[in-house]
């Protein structure tokens, strides 16, 4: 779902998303940073990421 979402945010001229989950949900995690997505930070609850939406 993230995969298809990504090139939808890029037509909207949006270049990276921010994404979180849930701080313990391993799927979620491996599923952002398999699209890229990079750990801005993690919080008592969450784990933010910069994902980009295109190419370079």
């Amino acid at each position: 779902m993230l995969a298809a979402a990504l090139p939808i945010a890029r037509r909207l001229d949006i270049d990276r998303a921010l994404v979180l989950c849930d701080r313990t949900n391993a799927a979620s995690q491996r599923v952002i940073e398999a699209n890229g997505g990079r750990l801005l930070d993690v919080t008592e609850r969450k784990r933010r990421y910069r994902v980009p939406t295109g190419p370079g």
